[in-house]
């Protein structure tokens, strides 16, 4: 009777959990979730996109509401403004970075940061560019590092290869805005997949 009661329970608790993991996503499903997401968002902004080559043939500019995709990486930037002033210059190797920013959460609509044009002291990060890679340190004790850890997201790096900064701290600062995926983004969205938007200024220390 023990053996039958000890069977019992374990063909229950197999017909409760079965159901429960028939519910569960695949990955391929959470990562078509997002790209609607991202279009879902671009639709109701009424965003359009270009290519790289048009970005490129447009002097690394963008029209209003239009975005341009970086190689099917998930990631879209629309240049607000790049610097432009006699400091200007691309990010080199061993560079720190100032960035302030604005991140929205598309999977909920919340807005998760807003410090894009606050006082608030800025986040910093030590840019590091090789032949094949481009990567970012954070440093010091900004909010991307307490929350998030000190890699710098991916599809942040992404616009440096293409904008000048400069060290103003006023109207010289160059300003983008981010569509970044999950595996391009901040670590909480690569464990949960789920796409960001971002507005986000960039400048040198002075």
């Amino acid at each position: 009777m023990k053996k039958l009661s000890t069977l019992f329970f374990l063909v229950l608790s197999a017909v409760l959990f079965f159901p429960a993991c028939d519910d569960d996503k695949t990955y391929a499903e959470l990562l078509e979730e997002e790209r609607d997401m991202i279009k879902d968002f671009m639709n109701r902004q009424g965003i359009t996109t270009i290519s790289m080559s048009q970005f490129e043939g447009q002097d690394s500019t963008t029209l209003e509401n239009e975005y341009v995709e970086f190689g099917g990486e998930g990631v879209y930037m629309h240049v607000d403004h790049a610097a432009s002033g006699t400091d200007a210059r691309f990010a080199e190797t061993n560079d720190v970075i100032l960035v302030r920013f604005m991140e929205v959460n598309l999977a909920t609509d919340d807005t998760l940061s807003t410090f894009v044009n606050s006082s608030y002291v800025p986040d910093e990060f030590r840019y590091t560019k090789s032949t094949n890679t481009i990567l970012g340190q954070f440093i010091g004790d900004g909010v991307m590092q307490a929350v998030y850890g000190s890699s710098v997201p991916a599809g942040w790096l992404m616009p440096l290869n293409y904008l000048r900064l400069s060290n103003s701290s006023g109207s010289d600062r160059t300003r983008i805005k981010l569509i970044v995926s999950a595996k391009n983004g901040q670590s909480d969205a690569i464990n949960s997949i789920y796409p960001c938007y971002y507005e986000l200024t960039f400048q040198f220390p002075k």
